[in-house]
């Protein structure tokens, strides 16, 4: 109730101020929040993108030393070899 005491008495003009106060704050608060979250969603793209070539370098450098590169996923493991390397083996 005290709340509503001190408000009550308060000027309309100081009420007006107030309410305008809090509505920049707001509004500003919610610029902030957006434009971050497209420079979050713009860093983790770069960094997907990073790690994904990361990963296709290796397998690449793996595989091209023709020996089997084994590769797991969850409980499943494959070896992959480059193709050239089994037909040099061949001739």
């Amino acid at each position: 109730m005290a709340i509503v005491g001190i408000i009550i008495k308060m000027k309309k003009e100081t009420i007006k101020t107030t309410i305008m106060i809090v509505l920049a704050i707001a509004v500003g608060l919610m610029i902030c929040i957006h434009l971050s979250q497209g420079y979050i969603g713009e860093k983790q793209t770069e960094a997907f993108n990073y790690g994904y070539e990361l990963a296709l370098t290796d397998v690449i450098t793996g595989v091209s030393q023709c020996e089997p590169l084994p590769l797991t996923y969850d409980n499943q493991t494959i070896n992959l070899i480059a193709i050239e390397c089994l037909q040099e083996n061949k001739q």
